[in-house]
């Protein structure tokens, strides 16, 4: 895609700096974007069973939402899933569990225990039970096909499935595309099944000394990577970029770069590691010790460790957060520690009796009266065979002051009373926002996409008037998607409903 240099100009004043701020620049007239992105959010639910509460971080005293169900005591949770607000995991008896965030409906499936689970979205979760793979959706259990014991289910974001079966010389790899019960491809890899890390449609399984990379496509051994001693861990970076492996026996860590296929540094550990978990952001890894409670903090920026942290090893602690800090596991508490310095900022006292899930979502943010009251269309919304521009003609019924989204490049026209039309709904990539909407106009005149430019939507907060810097309509969520991954991480999509 082509994007003019005007347009990365305003991207980057709508990044803001590192630190996730943006500051006025030297200009004095030069717009002052602030991105509205996802909210850094913690869910915790006893791991007893109980309620799922929501905290939006680091605030962890104020509870932001809870859920209207309780669940039965968990074992660990999976995958959440932005667009539909769906959380999947695995209760303690061994059902797949799936919590509705937008209704706080809580659905225990009615199959299990499972010997393995995944999801690629937290929506869909596939689980291994006895001699049967299911896939487990909001609409319950709609798909099963038959497998053998230790098979492992590594699910695509395509809605396949690869299904992973140990043999005597490796594994067999079924590739299979619900609902069709079919084996669409198939091939033997010498490899294991019990050590995996998973990188887009490839997934890197343990071979001894070697590292095995399986392309979901065609069911292909497309890389082997030596690692000198035998793998018992690995973890992939958010990016996809590099594997960090562990080995049996050694004080190394090895990081393979997944497009040169080999590996790329190692780095030396104060001891013998037995684990590792990838920071969600990328910028390090804790790797637990092969003995004791030590963890060890490796920053990915230069190889270095960093520190030594103490703290027991579960399925969802430690980990850390989007603020810097990591979560531990103290006694019967959680503490949270500086990711420089490693010193104690936060102490939740009884934490260790809770599930924790760290997540980012929008959908706990209050909502515009105006959102959830029937919408009065005014007399005249066509002319001829034209629909105008529904955002001009949209009002909340009862609340006119609370217009959801409002397109200011759009001109009002003279109102003929003929006929009524409620339009679909329409989707916006927002690029950022300004306090004015001279400023948002101002930015978006920078603003080109392939020949789409950019837009001002004015919408309402508590604090007043809110002006966006849009590209779009889209007609559909998909085409928005699309546009927005193409922007980068920091654009988010909005919905204008009829």
């Amino acid at each position: 895609m082509r994007t003019t240099l005007l347009a990365l100009a305003l991207l980057l004043v709508a990044c803001g700096d590192r630190d996730g701020t943006s500051r006025p620049s030297a200009a004095g007239g030069a717009a002052t974007l602030v991105q509205p992105g996802p909210d850094a959010l913690v869910l915790r639910v006893a791991r007893a069973g109980g309620v799922v509460r929501a905290y939006r971080y680091p605030a962890l005293d104020s509870i932001v939402w809870k859920s209207t169900a309780p669940t039965p005591p968990l074992s660990r949770l999976l995958g959440f899933d932005a667009e539909l607000g769906t959380l999947v995991g695995v209760t303690a008896a061994g059902a797949p569990l799936r919590v509705d965030l937008r209704l706080g409906r809580v659905d225990v499936a009615t199959f299990g225990p499972v010997d393995d689970a995944a999801t690629a979205n937290g929506s869909t979760l596939f689980a291994v039970h006895g001699d049967e793979v299911s896939r487990f959706t909001p609409m319950g259990r709609d798909w099963t096909v038959r497998a053998a014991p230790e098979t492992r289910v590594f699910p695509q974001d395509d809605g396949s499935v690869l299904v992973a079966t140990p043999m005597d010389d490796g594994a067999m790899v079924r590739l299979l595309r619900p609902p069709a019960t079919t084996v669409e491809d198939s091939g033997r890899v010498d490899a294991g099944v019990s050590v995996t890390a998973t990188v887009g449609d490839r997934v890197y399984l343990g071979a001894g000394e070697d590292v095995r990379a399986v392309r979901a496509r065609g069911v292909e051994a497309v890389a082997s990577i030596g690692v000198g001693d035998s793998v018992i861990a690995a973890v992939a970076t958010p990016s996809g970029d590099r594997v960090i492996v562990v080995a049996a026996e050694t004080d190394r860590l090895a990081i393979i770069d997944r497009f040169e296929g080999k590996v790329s540094e190692r780095v030396r550990l104060p001891g013998v590691a037995r684990d590792v978990r990838m920071d969600p952001l990328g910028r390090v890894v804790l790797v637990r010790a092969a003995s004791g409670d030590s963890v060890w903090v490796v920053s990915l920026a230069d190889g270095s460790v960093t520190g030594t942290v103490t703290s027991a090893w579960r399925h969802d602690l430690p980990f850390v957060g989007a603020d810097d800090r990591i979560a531990l596991l103290s006694g019967a508490d959680v503490v949270f520690v500086a990711l420089t310095g490693l010193t104690e900022h936060t102490r939740v006292a009884g934490g260790a009796d809770d599930v924790w899930f760290p997540m980012r979502w929008n959908g706990f943010r209050p909502r515009a009266a105006g959102l959830d009251q029937p919408v009065r269309f005014r007399a005249g919304t066509l002319r001829g065979d034209s629909v105008l521009d529904s955002a001009v003609v949209l009002s909340a019924a009862g609340d006119s002051g609370s217009a959801v989204l409002r397109d200011s490049a759009a001109a009002s026209p003279t109102p003929t009373p003929e006929l009524v039309v409620a339009p679909s709904s329409r989707f916006y990539v927002v690029l950022g926002s300004a306090g004015s909407a001279a400023e948002a106009r101002d930015s978006a005149a920078r603003v080109s996409v392939s020949g789409a430019s950019g837009r001002v939507l004015s919408t309402r907060s508590a604090g007043g008037p809110v002006y966006l810097i849009v590209l779009g309509p889209y007609s559909s969520r998909t085409s928005a998607d699309e546009m927005r991954r193409t922007m980068g991480p920091r654009a988010w999509v909005t919905e204008q409903r009829p």
